[in-house]
């Protein structure tokens, strides 16, 4: 049996989401991305050690909140990446705030919290990003959330990445059956 598994993934513009689903599903990374308008779907089949499993990925526009409709979206979901870039630590700040407005719309009125992943991308890009990483740990921490670092140029960590968090959302899945 295929189990379907919502996930959702949500950022501040520009820190990469689109060029993390694309490196996932094509293996294949693009300079020239556009901006996501609403809500992209990717839909892709992984074999986990639970089995069979087809993600439906939304890969959510980077606007800082989330109108009603954008919220539909995040309903049922199972998991959630929150993505910001190293490179540009003031990305990570609207993260926060995204966890909580998606908690309380979609995760806290049906008895739980977020499961999911915090995301560092583009740590390819030479500089020092030990504070901007640091400080992503340290959140995800707070938030009970697993922390990875990604490069969808290179493609480092991207298979880490899709295979923790589909691994957390079969786990929500299974406690929901």
């Amino acid at each position: 049996m295929v189990r379907t598994l919502k996930i959702i993934m949500v950022g501040p513009g520009g820190v990469g989401k689109s060029s993390l689903v694309r490196r996932f599903a094509e293996d294949a990374f693009s300079h020239n991305v556009r901006a996501t308008i609403g809500v992209d779907v990717t839909v892709q089949r992984l074999l986990l050690p639970e089995g069979d499993a087809e993600l439906i990925l939304f890969d959510m526009a980077g606007q800082q909140t989330f109108d009603d409709v954008r919220m539909n979206y995040c309903r049922n979901a199972h998991s959630v990446i929150f993505v910001y870039d190293v490179s540009r630590p003031e990305t990570l700040r609207p993260l926060a705030e995204m966890y909580r407005q998606i908690s309380q719309m979609c995760f806290i009125p049906r008895g739980e919290y977020p499961r999911g992943v915090l995301v560092a991308n583009k740590i390819d890009i030479d500089g020092d990003h030990s504070e901007a990483l640091e400080r992503g740990r340290q959140l995800a921490k707070l938030l009970s959330l697993e922390f990875v670092m990604t490069s969808a140029r290179t493609g480092d960590g991207v298979g880490e990445l899709f295979l923790c968090t589909a691994s957390e959302a079969a786990c929500a899945a299974r406690q929901e059956s």
